[in-house]
């Protein structure tokens, strides 16, 4: 039963290294977006590889120190499968969100508090993990933003954040199980054996 325990205690110890082992977090930033002018659309791209095996569970875009003059402005966010390397923009406005149909939205913000900046955090959900994983799984490992100001925002930057992983680590209900499974045939062959 001694060497079951043990051999029960390894599997887990294997398990739970294994899920941290294999975290990497990312970090992108730049300071080109500070001055989102409503007159251009803006797009930012990144060259981003990540391990074989491993994919994107979280992401986040930050915009520290935002600010806008009206509640009503909005910025549109969007993740683009290609932009080119670093922070473009492109001049022409034609209200709503330039981006729309181009890749997968992300957000339509709005400042709560104009003339007071503060840090506005986009968390990515499922679906755009998802197009994420496939974006940055692509041939030239390139991933992009595309913004849309309709009116005039500032920032101090922005920062793009992401972790990837290998497979998941299981569950306690799912560990739970496994050890009675394995303590249950540890049991019936001692049981076996005696017989």
């Amino acid at each position: 039963m001694k060497k079951l325990l043990l051999l029960l205690c390894s599997v887990l110890l294997a398990l739970s290294i294994s899920g941290i082992a294999g975290a990497t977090e990312y970090t992108y930033g730049t300071t080109r977006l500070n001055n989102l002018d409503g007159s251009y659309w803006y797009t930012w791209g990144i060259n981003m590889t990540i391990p074989e095996g491993e994919t994107i569970q979280g992401a986040s875009l930050t915009f520290w120190g935002i600010d806008a003059p009206y509640t009503y402005d909005t910025l549109y966010g969007d993740l683009l499968d290609y932009a080119w390397s670093g922070v473009n923009s492109t001049g022409g406005s034609d209200g709503g969100d330039h981006f729309a149909g181009w890749g997968t939205s992300l957000f339509e913000y709005h400042d709560a508090n104009p003339g007071t900046p503060g840090n506005f955090i986009w968390t990515f959900n499922e679906s755009q993990l998802l197009a994420l994983n496939g974006y940055v799984g692509g041939e030239d490992e390139r991933v992009g933003f595309g913004f849309d100001p309709d009116c005039w925002f500032t920032s101090n930057n922005v920062t793009f954040n992401a972790t990837s992983g290998g497979a998941p680590v299981p569950e306690p209900t799912t560990m739970l199980l496994l050890g009675c499974g394995l303590a249950g045939l540890g049991f019936v062959r001692k049981k076996k054996q005696k017989a």
